[in-house]
């Protein structure tokens, strides 16, 4: 938050961002067990990493860093973790599965930590949108990895749109998760398709989300492009079933 306040001010981001964890640092000198402190300085230094992030190498080092730190907050011993750290654990563990993504190390095991890590956030307030949207993009994007693998997808798929329904649930006209659902059925309809099973229900289902998502951010040109692809199946598919 203070790094998004001096930012507010006028500041360079990585400016500001790293004047924020000079800032929690020194409180954390005065206050070791300063559990807020500690974990906004987690926030910075991830902030910071995003947007400063130097060699690849250097960036990994230091998320991988910011998950240490934010995994002893939540060990037996550490004081009680809040529901904001265990839902920034998930969010570095989710920055450190994209950093190994992009430099060719196996993402999984990371990706696990960043959906426990939500899991742990949601035990503690499980009405959290921010932490069931979360988990089923984690979900979601774990799927996928899966496919190439021979493995099956579907009970994770499953999982991730349940996560967003929960989500939908409390939040329905939230026109992200609508989208990201929409992306889960679509996903579904293409493991059908692959089972020579048929795709049409989970594509329709996927249109159908992309179409609420639409209606409530007319201008997003990626949910535009995400229905044209869904629409293009079904096209396919009818095509397909008229030439039986």
């Amino acid at each position: 938050a203070l790094g998004e306040a001096l930012e507010a001010r006028g500041e360079d981001a990585g400016i500001a961002f790293r004047r924020a964890v000079e800032a929690f640092d020194a409180a954390l000198d005065l206050a070791p067990t300063d559990r807020d402190a500690r974990r906004n300085r987690c926030a910075a230094r991830l902030a910071l990493a995003r947007i400063d992030p130097g060699s690849a190498g250097d960036v990994a080092g230091r998320i991988r860093a910011i998950c240490a730190e934010l995994d002893a907050a939540v060990q037996p011993g550490a004081p009680s973790a809040d529901v904001g750290t265990c839902e920034l654990r998930g969010a570095a563990w989710s920055a450190r599965a994209r950093a190994e993504a992009g430099s060719g190390t196996d993402p999984r095991p990371s990706l696990e930590a960043a959906i426990a890590a939500y899991g742990s956030a949601l035990e503690r307030v499980p009405r959290s949108v921010n932490a069931l949207a979360e988990r089923g993009c984690l979900v979601l994007d774990l799927a996928e990895l899966l496919r190439p693998r021979g493995e099956n997808p579907r009970p994770r798929l499953k999982s991730a749109i349940a996560d967003f329904d929960a989500a939908l649930a409390l939040r329905p006209r939230n026109p992200t998760v609508l989208r990201v659902r929409g992306l889960a059925h679509r996903a579904s309809g293409d493991r059908d398709a692959d089972a020579h099973a048929d795709p049409a229900p989970a594509w329709r289902s996927a249109e159908h989300d992309f179409d609420a998502a639409l209606a409530l951010r007319p201008d997003d040109a990626e949910t535009h492009h995400d229905r044209g692809l869904v629409r293009l199946r079904l096209a396919r598919a009818e095509t397909a079933r008229g030439g039986d």
